[in-house]
Formats: structure tokens, sequence, C-alpha cells
């Protein structure tokens, strides 16, 4: 039992201990509330001396439920008659004292102080090479272009040192070809230039010619229609009279002496040979008769009508031939010229082949343009283009048209920055720079805004151009090189400045905006304030607030702010 008592009673020490901590934490956070009645009570009874309870209460100790506050001061009446330890007094007071309610937290403010402020921006930007000859394989026409030798890439070179060789040997037996079409085109141009000239010549001759052949024939044709057809008609006339005037007249001359014969006393011999001549006349004339009675009706029906037909056909052929040739002349003498225009461009084409197929031939021996380094392929906006960076060995192809190698001077260099649309506030020609190539680190130098685009080069971005002041130690420094770019487009020694955080943005005009003005015993009131230069965290106030201003870190919640 003695046991059992005084677990009970060390049970109580413990708790009463328990309380006044928990209740010492609660009045230093100023949120616990005072002890409740039933806690007190438990201190109280644990502060008297614990008589021996009865053996059933200390289990239904713990399901008791705590004594109401109006019977606090019977219990308190009990505890003089105790003597307490020393150690449980401060178990007595949390339950006597009236903890302090809750004091609301004061907004941080800010006070406004000149401070020095500064806009600082970085732009990447690479090191480019003021003097750079691209060396662009551009013949005229000839398209094979094999490679006997060439430089390393990286070689040093000066003015005039051979770059590439190329094999030559076609090209020279073009040449050759070219010259020999070249000769046969100055003797085609010669003959078509005597051409010209007979044909000038005897243009008016021949012209004349025929109009002198178409009167000929004019007079001819009416001659003959007002001439010579009539006397042919009558030529056949007489033939035809005359033929029978000749048969006629043989047989009178039979007749006459056939009737003299028989008068007379000559001998019959002689008598008969006259006759038998005179009947050998007159079987003559009859065959001369119908003879001539056929050719005069052949002139008449056949050869004369024919011959007339025969001379109005020629006379419309001649007519013909006669316009033909008065067109056809002119026409011909404008072909030789044509043909002399001809020869002439064949000529004038044949020379610039082989002028060119001799120009060529001096890109076979590709020469360095200036002292300085080679580079393989192109350099693209400062940098060596990867693309076309192959390097050339013997019986390899170059296609012309490409670059095929750069010449370049590493002194002097200029820095080549592209600037995005939103920052090109911050580039202004004479800005100072402090650059940081990305490959070397720790060869910091300066540079100076020499120019910069009012066009953009590409979508959002404006070229700028900027002059480094390099020394000795940066010879290590070649075109193409990276590096970071760090300029200050603005510097405030005693700007007012307020983190961002405190200002409040309008909602219907993005230009207007307000901090919050501290004023003592009074709602904060909301000012206008005009903004100036801004960094990402800080923005400058150029007007609305003075220094010693106090305003709020932050603005209050839409309550009872003052407008």
């Amino acid at each position: 039992m003695k046991n059992l008592v005084f677990r009970l009673w060390l049970l109580g020490v413990l708790g009463g201990i328990f309380f006044i901590g928990v209740g010492s934490l609660g009045r230093v956070a100023g949120a616990e509330p005072p002890a409740p009645p039933e806690q007190s009570g438990q201190q109280e009874k644990q502060e008297k001396p614990v008589p021996p309870p009865p053996p059933p209460k200390p289990e239904e100790k713990p399901k008791e439920t705590p004594p109401p506050a109006e019977k606090q001061p019977a219990v308190k009446e009990s505890a003089p008659k105790e003597t307490p330890k020393p150690s449980e007094a401060p178990a007595v007071k949390p339950a006597t004292e009236k903890v302090p309610e809750k004091v609301p937290e004061k907004p941080p403010t800010i006070t406004i102080t000149p401070k020095p402020f500064k806009v600082e921006v970085t732009l990447e930007g690479y090191l480019e090479a003021r003097d750079t000859q691209e060396l662009v394989l551009k013949p005229q026409v000839w398209m094979d272009w094999e490679v006997v030798s060439a430089v390393k890439h990286g070689a040093q070179v000066r003015q005039g040192d051979v770059l590439i060789q190329f094999d030559a040997k076609k090209l020279n037996d073009a040449i050759t070809e070219a010259k020999a079409e070249l000769r046969a085109a100055e003797i085609a141009l010669q003959l078509a230039q005597l051409d010209v000239q007979w044909a000038e010549s005897v243009h008016p001759i021949d012209l004349a010619l025929v109009e002198r052949t178409q009167k000929r024939f004019a007079e001819d044709f009416e001659r003959f229609f007002k001439v010579r057809q009539p006397l042919a008609r009558k030529e056949a006339d007489l033939m035809l009279r005359r033929a029978q005037y000749m048969l006629e007249s043989e047989e009178e001359e039979l007749r006459q002496l056939e009737k003299m014969y028989k008068a007379d006393d000559l001998t019959e011999e002689t008598e008969e040979f006259i006759l038998k001549r005179q009947r050998f006349f007159v079987e003559l004339a009859k065959f001369f008769y119908e003879e001539a009675q056929k050719e005069h009706e052949a002139a008449t029906q056949l050869t004369l009508p024919r011959r007339e037909e025969d001379m109005k056909t020629d006379e419309q052929i001649q007519r013909l031939r006669t316009e033909r040739a008065k067109a056809s002349l002119p026409l011909l003498l404008q072909k030789a010229k044509a043909d002399l225009e001809k020869a002439k461009l064949v000529h004038s084409k044949a020379q610039e082949k082989l002028a060119q197929l001799e120009a060529d031939l001096a890109l076979m021996t590709l020469k360095s343009p200036a002292d300085g380094i080679v580079y393989y392929g192109r350099l693209q906006d400062g940098r060596l283009s990867g693309a076309e960076t192959t390097l050339f060995r013997k019986g390899d192809k170059v296609l012309p048209g490409r670059p095929v190698m750069t010449v370049l001077k590493v002194r002097p260099l200029t820095l080549v920055v592209d600037v995005p649309e939103e920052k090109f506030y911050a580039v202004r020609p004479g800005l100072q720079a402090k650059v940081e190539p990305k490959g070397l680190p720790d060869l910091k130098f300066s540079a100076v805004v020499a120019e910069v685009d009012r066009v953009p080069v590409a979508d959002g971005k404006f070229r700028a151009r900027l002059t480094p002041a390099l020394d000795k130690q940066a010879d290590a420094l070649m075109p193409g090189m990276a590096c970071k770019v760090k300029l200050v487009p603005y510097v405030k020694t005693d700007a007012l400045v307020v983190p961002k955080s405190a200002i409040e943005q309008d909602p219907l005009d993005e230009e207007k905006a307000y901090v919050y003005l501290v004023v003592e015993g009074k709602e904060p009131l909301r000012q206008p304030v005009v903004r100036g230069r801004q960094k990402e965290t800080e923005c400058e106030i150029t007007g609305g607030l003075k220094p010693g201003d106090k305003i709020l870190a932050e603005p209050p919640k839409k309550k009872d702010a003052t407008p």
C-alpha cells in the first residue's frame, strides 16, 4: 500500500512539472491560454500531503470529471494547511496569472535612402578578323578541277604563295581545240564579208537586168500579136495560094503543049519528052499543093495558136520572175549581211571561249591574295563553317562555285555581338565593355562599342561591333573565338531604389505604379511613383519618393489602404 501511495505521489509531481513547462511555453509564445481549471485543481491536489487513499480510487482517478470552476476556491482553502515545497511554487502561479493578448505583428517596411544603382547586360559575342580574303573557285567555263597538291589547314602563307595546284592537262587540250575553232571562224567570217561585198555590188546590176529582160519580153510579146502573128497567117495563106497557082500553071502548060503538039510537025520522041517532063511538073505541083494545104492547116490550127498560147504563158512567167527577182534580190543581200553577222557572232564566241579557257588556266594555280593563315572552307559571321572544311588530297575533285579556302589576318580583331531586341537599348557607340573569352577565361580585356546596326540582321537581333583593347598577352586570341561581353549601360550613384515586390502595378494602366507610404498613426498611403531603369528584382524610382520616406516592403492586401 505504501508503495502504491508513493507511486501516485511521484506521478502527481511529474504531472505538475509537465504542466508548468507547457504554461511557460504558452506565455513566451503568447498563444497558449491559461491552464484550465482541471489542470490547476490537479496541481493543488499534488501540493497537499498525500493521505493514504483507498485502494480502488487510484484506478478510477483518470476517469473523473474535472471539478467546476466554482469549486476551485474550496480547494485553495486547504492549500495553506499544507507546507508546499520550493520546487512546486512556480506551478501555482500560472493558474492565477493573466496571459497578455497577442499583439499583431507590424508589416516589414523599407526606408528610402540613396544608393548606387547600375544596370548590367551580359551578351554573347565572337572575335572576327577585319581583313579576310575568301577564295571561291569561280571558273568561267571549265568544270574539271582535280587537285594535285594543297597546303594544310592553318598554314601560315604569304601573298603569292601557291595554295592549290590543279591538273591542267585536259584544259590545255581544250585550249588547243578552241584555237582551231577560232581559226575556222575567222575564215568563215572573211568569206561572209566577201559575200556581202559581192551581193552589194551585183544587186543593182541584177535588178537592172531583170527589168531589162522584162521590158524586152513585153516588147516581143506585143510585136508577136501585132506583127508576127498576122504575118505568119498571111504567109501561110500565100504559100497555099502559091502552091495552088503553080499547080494550075503546070496543068495549063501541059494542056497547051498537048494542044500544040497535035498541030505541029515535031517528032514523036521530042514531043514525048516534053510532055513527059510537063506531066512530072504537074504531078510535082500537085504534091506541093497538097503539102501546102497541110502546112496551112497546121499553121492556122496548131502552130500559130500554140505559139500564141506559149507567148501568153511566157509573159506570165516572165512577169512573175521579174516580181520575184525584185523581191528576192534585196533579201539575198540581207541574207548575206545576216550570214556575216552570224559569222561575226561565231567568231566572237570562239574568241570568248578561248579567252575563258585561258583565264581558267590561270586558276589552275590558286595563289594566296594576302599574308595570313589558311582556313579551309569559309567564315560565316566570323566563324568557321564546319560544313565546308574538307581537306583536299591529291586526286580530289573541287566543285566550282564553293568557298575553297579563307586567308585571314589574325590582327586586328573586331568583337561582334548579336544584340537581342529586348536589350537593344543597352548598346550604344562609345560604351565600355568587359570581355571574357570562353576558351581563355583568365584572359580578360576591355572593348568599346564602335557601331550598332539599325537594321536587324535576323528576326529580333541587331549586330554591334566592338573594338577590343588587346596587348601582347592576348596573342592567344584567334578569330572565331566565343566571348562573354558585359556592358553597363546605366549607372547612378544616388538612385532611389525599391524592390519590385514593393511596387503595385495599376491593373488598368501598365504605365502607372504605386507604393505604400508608412504614415505614423495612419493607414499606409497609396503613393504613385515614376519608375526608371529596372533590374531583375529592383527598380529605380525617379518620381514620387524622396530620401527618408518609409514604405511597405509589400503592398497590403486590399482592405483599408488610403488611396
